[in-house]
């Protein structure tokens, strides 16, 4: 989302990327498909304590990848949410751009201040997103797939959402995905007409 918010880089779309989330490809077979330069690994590792997020940027040149950065970044979970901000803005500054005044303003812009809540949402969205997959499956008749995952990425979804919530109770984004994600469980048939009320 930081780097998104960059004039000088072009950042591929979630939906673009999301079939590999759950397969695993060589990079330099993403690359060539996604037709990129350079691609943004990462991994979260989370405790009570502690929030361990490990990046690494890769660039993809004549079919080789090579890692020309990474760092480790540790966070409580309890803590500012603002100690994200040095993640794109260390990736940007690898890639030797300059960001604007105005560049480094949008990229601290968050939908809530609260650590917690901001993770959550973050989980959520990645279970929503799997569930909106599994809705276009559905559309072709598989059956299989509605049996395995739509049902619990719909249900963890709203579970992240509704931790979001608690942690903040003014997190317009997390309300407003969650009913999203009740309307398109009710659309795809996991869900029963009563959560159109919860929705609204």
């Amino acid at each position: 989302n930081g780097l998104s918010k960059t004039k000088l880089l072009q950042v591929r779309e979630r939906w673009e990327v999301q079939e590999f989330r759950t397969i695993d490809r060589p990079i330099e077979e993403i690359a060539k498909k996604l037709n990129v330069f350079f691609l943004v690994t990462g991994e979260m590792v989370s405790s009570k304590e502690l929030v361990l997020v490990n990046i690494n940027l890769l660039r993809y040149k004549k079919n080789k990848v090579e890692r020309i950065w990474g760092n480790k970044y540790p966070f409580d979970p309890k803590g500012k949410i603002d100690d994200l901000d040095e993640i794109p803005v260390d990736i940007v500054n690898a890639l030797k751009i300059v960001l604007s005044d105005d560049e480094k303003k949008r990229i601290k812009k968050r939908p809530t201040v609260n650590t917690a809540a901001f993770f959550n949402y973050l989980e959520g969205t990645a279970y929503q997103d799997d569930a909106y997959n599994g809705i276009l499956y559905l559309s072709m008749g598989d059956s299989i797939f509605k049996d395995l995952s739509v049902a619990k990425s719909f249900d963890r979804a709203i579970f992240f959402y509704d931790k979001a919530i608690i942690a903040d109770s003014t997190f317009a984004l997390a309300y407003a995905k969650r009913a999203l994600t009740r309307a398109w469980g009710y659309r795809a048939g996991h869900f029963t007409v009563d959560q159109m009320g919860k929705c609204r």
